[in-house]
């Protein structure tokens, strides 16, 4: 009788994960509690890669075992989406508040010089007034021409709401 010889696949591998995005990555789904090891997790990773893999090539495989990935509830999927919002929502409000500050520092130094080029007397009564802090024509076209861009697509986005 002949025999048939099956061929041997090496199952242990060492691994060492240079893109550190991939790392927390990894460590951070771990950390959820819904993998025993960090073992397990990996292979359901590869599992879930490798599928994908073949079918970007056209071909489909089928894993004997089972790959399912972990549910985050959908309740708890939105709450962190939403916190998510709020804080970058919270952080864009700053930044904007942020740059108007910078506006009209930058806006005085300017007309500062420009009144000091052109021989006109600059008090410091005349700086805290606020007067100076006006930006020139030519960038405050600049500046609403992109405020109206913004508003513009900010309608259309609702429009599509």
């Amino acid at each position: 009788m002949a025999e048939i010889k099956e061929k041997k696949h090496k199952n242990s591998f060492h691994v060492r994960i240079y893109d550190v995005e991939l790392l927390k990555s990894l460590n951070e789904l771990f950390e959820t509690g819904k993998y025993e090891s960090m073992n397990e997790l990996i292979n359901c990773a590869l599992g879930v890669g490798v599928e994908k893999i073949y079918l970007e090539f056209g071909k489909r495989k089928l894993f004997t075992q089972a790959r399912e990935i972990p549910e985050v509830p959908e309740g708890k999927r939105l709450d962190k989406i939403e916190t998510r919002l709020e804080k970058q929502r919270i952080m864009q409000e700053d930044m904007f508040i942020l740059m108007n500050s910078i506006e009209a520092l930058v806006a005085s130094i300017f007309n500062v010089q420009r009144a000091e080029i052109n021989g006109e007397a600059v008090s410091g009564e005349l700086i805290d007034s606020g007067i100076m802090a006006k930006l020139p024509p030519a960038y405050l076209e600049i500046k609403d021409n992109l405020i109206a861009r913004f508003n513009r697509k900010l309608a259309k986005e609702q429009k599509s709401e």
